[in-house]
């Protein structure tokens, strides 16, 4: 794509687009409603404190939250900003793969695959809440971590645009699951730098402080431990007798107990664009097998689940989401625990495999990240009370991931065009299919 033209009539066109979705939308009920009410009658500042004294360590993220409740025609606000903050997600997906081979339909076809996000995780404790919480420290940490991958590719970055990712990076490292993935991309990165000699950038060292002091921050802040003890006897008395073992494993099960739900396209969209690349590039049956298995796996048991369970009842078994001590004995745990841990590690591999080189072994180790990111809630009293929101990082990874591969197919000079009209119908489908026929 070599005019900025076009991209920007597609990004508004994509602006447009999550627009009509937020359109749908009233936000206010849940924690909205609780939070505007008390905002109304005590005042931003005194129910900000309240809560950073009680309950939470996110001072700047709940200071734009709480402020939102109180400006007249919040919603139609809130409406713009996460309109915005998708944008901004699908601006970063665009810089990232931007090459003499982005044409304007792989950018599409990039920015489509937001849309087989299921948004409605948004709504778990009030769109509001949850997306100030959630997508606006997401969007920013893509946007922080932007100049640093950038500069990776030898491309020059503007002094204005560190000023605002270092500001981006001050946000989103304010919410905790954000924070440790932004550490762990810029600890990566700045491995490479000094394994292959490269020339460290200095503002991956000065993003990667920031992350660490929010980091350090959110350890040791009072009213988290105080909200720790509170969640623990209002939704999981039992937490501080489960080992340690039984927190990853209750992680993990979790994880991949969502991941296959019928509204997770685009795990599905990801497994298949990296099985396309490795199609072209490797003869091997074997191979290609195992590439394809992911895909086929999260097809016939995520989106295929309630017609598989009624074909194969014994299968209802695989779909576990918690452990005790005495589920290892089970023989039906142990397979699954197996199948699980071998189709993650083999969507790594596979992105090792698609994209070659350090680029892939990096973007193998980012999946890996994002499935962590989500396995450390099971320290978490609230691992099931938070419900789905806490997917929503690792959704956009999958799509991040996706967008890369896609971009990478399109420089193999076998790339058929099939293959990707077939993607951008699952796209186009999902889009109307998630948000406007359920």
């Amino acid at each position: 794509m070599t005019t900025n033209n076009k991209s920007f009539k597609i990004l508004s066109i994509f602006f447009a687009a999550w627009f009509l979705i937020f359109l749908g939308i009233y936000p206010i009920f849940r924690d909205d409603a609780s939070y505007k009410s008390r905002i109304l009658q005590e005042g931003v500042y005194n129910v900000w404190k309240n809560s950073l004294e009680t309950w939470s360590s996110r001072n700047i993220i709940e200071f734009l939250q709480f402020s939102l409740y109180t400006i007249p025609g919040c919603v139609w606000i809130f409406r713009i900003i996460n309109s915005g903050m998708f944008t901004l997600i699908g601006y970063c997906i665009y810089k990232i793969i931007d090459s003499k081979y982005t044409t304007r339909k792989n950018l599409i076809l990039s920015l489509m695959g937001l849309f087989t996000i299921p948004i409605d995780q948004l709504a778990t404790a009030g769109w509001i809440a949850t997306s100030a919480n959630y997508l606006w420290p997401t969007a920013l940490g893509c946007y922080a971590v932007l100049p640093v991958i950038l500069s990776l590719q030898n491309r020059p970055i503007p002094f204005h645009t560190k000023i605002l990712a270092a500001l981006s990076m001050i946000v989103a490292s304010n919410e905790q699951q954000i924070a440790a993935i932004l550490v762990g991309v810029l600890v990566c990165i700045i491995l490479y730098s000094v394994t292959f000699k490269k020339k460290l950038n200095w503002f991956s060292c000065l993003l990667l402080v920031i992350g660490i002091v929010e980091i350090i921050f959110h350890l040791s802040w009072k009213g988290n431990i105080l909200r720790t003890t509170s969640e623990i006897a209002t939704w999981n008395p039992e937490f501080n007798m489960q080992s340690t073992i039984e927190k990853i494993s209750n992680g993990f099960f979790s994880t991949i107990y969502w991941l296959l739900s019928p509204s997770c396209i685009c795990i599905i969209i990801m497994n298949a664009a990296l099985a396309m690349v490795i199609q072209e590039k490797y003869k091997s049956t074997v191979i290609r097998s195992f590439a394809w298995f992911p895909c086929f796996f999260f097809v016939f048991f995520g989106t295929l689940r309630e017609i598989m369970i009624k074909i194969f009842p014994a299968l209802q078994q695989i779909y576990i989401s918690s452990i005790d001590t005495t589920s290892w004995f089970n023989s039906d745990v142990w397979i699954t625990a197996i199948v699980y841990f071998f189709v993650t590690f083999l969507v790594a591999f596979n992105c090792c495999l698609a994209l070659e080189g350090l680029k892939g072994v990096f973007i193998g180790i980012i999946w890996l990240g994002g499935m962590l990111s989500r396995v450390i809630m099971g320290f978490s009293p609230t691992l099931y009370a938070s419900s789905t929101r806490t997917f929503f990082p690792l959704m956009i990874i999958s799509v991040i991931i996706y967008s890369i591969t896609i971009n990478e197919y399109c420089t193999l000079k076998t790339c058929k065009t099939t293959f990707m009209n077939v993607l951008l119908m699952i796209c186009t489908f999902s889009y109307f299919y998630l948000y406007f026929l359920t």
